[in-house]
């Protein structure tokens, strides 16, 4: 098996690697998978994370957030990692905060950290998903500007 094509091919759509998933698609030990990653850790590809989760250090773009619901799938980020990302907010902390209704919990490897504060289930608002249908969005492509969407309502 060659690991540093694999690491090399899913750099390219995804920012981490799953240790259960590799060893489905590859048919093999989710033993065997760890171990391998392990070795190309040392190497410097990848990076252990969490249970059965490594960091490709091939991925350019990788920032962490693509952990937070792999985590934690009810969690968001929290107030203070958006005002910094939108340029709202000058300071800029160390770890991702995310709030959750679940359990708490700290995820740290060398280049990244990812904090999960609870949060009260009466505080917690969820999420909404809003889909719309292909037609009206390919309608709004060719609708003049500010027309977009509402003549469909």
């Amino acid at each position: 098996m060659d690991w540093v094509k694999l690491i090399t091919d899913r750099a390219r759509t995804s920012g981490f690697l799953r240790v259960d998933e590799l060893a489905r698609e590859l048919d093999t030990s989710e033993v065997a998978v760890g171990n391998a990653l392990r070795r190309q850790e040392n190497r410097g590809l990848v990076e252990h994370f969490g249970k059965k989760i490594f960091i490709n250090r091939l991925a350019h773009d990788f920032s962490g957030r693509e952990l937070v619901n792999v985590l934690r799938p009810d969690a968001y980020l929290s107030l203070e990692t958006v005002l910094r990302d939108s340029g709202v907010s000058t300071q800029s902390p160390r770890s991702l905060t995310c709030v959750t209704p679940g359990r708490s919990g700290e995820f740290q490897a060398k280049s990244v950290s990812i904090i999960f504060r609870r949060l009260s289930n009466n505080l917690f608002w969820g999420f909404q998903e809003k889909r719309t249908r292909k037609s009206v969005v390919g309608l709004d492509l060719f609708a003049p500007p500010g027309r977009q969407h509402d003549q469909h309502r």
